[in-house]
């Protein structure tokens, strides 16, 4: 049962500690450091004889995982046996927002997945990125009116449409990034907009605003420009490249590598001993895979734009624009809604 108030993060905290008791259910670790216990062997797959191991829930969630395909991965990232775990309650800011992401297990599955066949999982991101724009109206709306309904807080056994969009927005923006799809870059420029356009025309409270942080768009927009094939571009969008490139250096700080298990790990593997409890074995070969976790302020220690407010900053607003313009360059023919 999960527990939607904002002034009952305590209330939330207990009853998910309650939850885990009655389940035998516990919370995913934190992100290891991207420092890791020394091996003599080369990483490998979580065995059956390790999961048997592992808790009851976490087998089970492996199991369920395990099941699903691409598209249904895509479709239950916000499913509780794996987001439930994975953070607290968010209130939309951009570092909780990208904890969270980093820790699903889904996440880790579908990026795995995606190093290996990028296609079939790029090309459903997409479509998931596009549902979740053109759902996210009728998702808020509901969101709102449970809030003017129950306003003391209410509770849901299951992950409501509002929180499935919004995950699913966001995974799918990080991925698409994370997966090097460069000709995800005109939908993202689209969907930047259809945020900010959200956060202009709707109030922060009782609901956030938006389905990702604009921020988040932003960063991942500069991964893929980052990493963006020069063969690919035009003079005039090497040009412009170059000049996103030197705005970044002296505005944005490098996305933070963290090494975390693979989605199927045992959960009983730890990378910082201190973490163990007494006796409590470290399981040295689990696999691992890498992630990155997008910053949440500009290198001189300002936030990007918080997303709270319904004006864009001039700083986020150049951002974008720059970024927009090489869009257009690169991609011609896109037609990028306006």
């Amino acid at each position: 049962m999960r527990i939607y108030s904002m002034a009952a993060g305590r209330l939330l905290v207990g009853l998910a500690l309650a939850a885990a008791l009655v389940t035998g259910c516990k919370t995913d670790d934190q992100a290891a450091a991207v420092q890791t216990l020394p091996t003599n062997s080369a990483p490998k797959s979580t065995t059956n004889e390790d999961l048997a191991l592992a808790h009851p829930w976490h087998r089970q969630r492996v199991q369920n995982i395990r099941s699903e395909k691409i598209d249904q991965t895509i479709e239950n990232l916000a499913n509780f046996d794996d987001n439930h775990f994975a953070g607290t309650s968010s209130t939309g800011d951009l570092q909780g927002e990208m904890n969270r992401i980093v820790k699903l297990s889904r996440v880790r599955r579908l990026f795995k997945i995606g190093q290996e066949e990028p296609q079939a999982v790029t090309a459903a991101l997409r479509r998931a990125l596009l549902d979740s724009l053109s759902e996210w109206p009728d998702a808020y709306e509901q969101r709102v009116q449970l809030w003017k309904a129950s306003y003391q807080g209410f509770t849901s056994s299951k992950p409501r449409k509002y929180d499935k969009v919004r995950t699913k927005a966001m995974v799918a923006t990080y991925l698409l990034a994370e997966l090097h799809d460069f000709d995800s870059l005109p939908l993202l420029v689209h969907s930047y907009k259809v945020q900010e356009k959200w956060i202009a025309e709707h109030k922060y409270y009782p609901a956030i605003q938006y389905s990702v942080h604009p921020a988040m768009t932003l960063y991942a927009m500069h991964r893929l420009i980052s990493e963006f094939p020069q063969d690919r571009l035009t003079e005039q969008a090497l040009a412009l490249r170059e000049v996103h490139l030197e705005w970044a250096r002296a505005n944005l700080p490098p996305a933070t590598v963290i090494i975390r298990r693979t989605w199927h790990s045992d959960s009983r593997d730890r990378t910082k001993p201190e973490t163990l409890l007494p006796g409590e074995p470290v399981i040295r070969e689990q696999g691992k895979i890498k992630l990155v976790v997008y910053p949440h302020m500009f290198s001189d220690g300002q936030e990007f734009n918080p997303g709270l407010v319904d004006k864009v900053d001039a700083r986020t607003q150049a951002w974008f624009d720059q970024i927009e313009r090489l869009v257009l360059a690169a991609f011609p023919d896109s037609n990028i809604p306006q």
